[in-house]
């Protein structure tokens, strides 16, 4: 990644200055306990996961079932492809070697699913963003690096190239045509301890988009 904007800087200032304001009385109350239901509610969008090399398929077909973008960082690459909802688009029927990932996150509008490799398996987290959203959040999109020159393929990736590095990357590519792509994060903003204090619970990947 190497631009990010700069409206989750705003919206996490706005967040710290509402709460300043809220000095005393009733009002602050209930301030601080929104942010401790919300924290607690974390875990209720929040499963944890964990598997091993053979159960990695069984699992991502169990847990997201939607559509959605995969990316792998493996061994000796990272993998962008797409997710139907039961298999790999691009990657299909095992060529993607469950033994070569070090970490996976699949993820979309709605949910991330993210594993970390741990020893001969995997360990990590789904979140699901509950139904009547997340109170407080901060969006950002960094830049993903290389620049896009040709039009999408059949298969909807295309191949962003930073010439100066000779690096190639194929994404898949959101609906709008760019020159440049960037990914979209959401950080999740809720108390940290017993202080009443803001802070990131977690965060996800959300979409590929495109970005200037």
């Amino acid at each position: 990644m190497e631009k990010e904007d700069n409206k989750g800087v705003f919206q996490i200032q706005y967040i710290l200055s509402s709460y300043e304001k809220l000095s005393d009385g009733s009002e602050n109350d209930i301030f601080l306990h929104q942010l401790a239901v919300q924290r607690q509610n974390m875990n209720n969008i929040k499963q944890k996961l964990s598997c091993n090399d053979i159960e990695l398929m069984d699992v991502l077909q169990k847990k997201f079932t939607e559509p959605g973008t995969v990316v792998t960082w493996q061994k000796q690459s990272l993998l962008w492809d797409k997710w139907d909802g039961n298999d790999f688009v691009i990657h299909k029927d095992g060529k993607i070697k469950p033994e070569d990932i070090l970490e996976l996150r699949l993820f979309n509008e709605n949910a991330e699913l993210r594993l970390v490799r741990q020893g001969k398996g995997f360990k990590g987290r789904i979140i699901k963003d509950d139904g009547q959203g997340w109170r407080l959040y901060v969006d950002t999109v960094s830049r993903i690096w290389g620049k896009n020159e040709e039009k999408a393929d059949e298969q909807g990736f295309v191949t962003l190239t930073d010439t100066g590095r000779r690096l190639k990357m194929e994404i898949p590519a959101p609906m709008v045509k760019s020159e440049y792509y960037g990914l979209k994060t959401r950080n999740y903003v809720g108390e940290v301890g017993d202080m009443g204090q803001l802070g990131y619970l977690d965060y996800r990947f959300v979409a590929l988009e495109a970005t200037e």
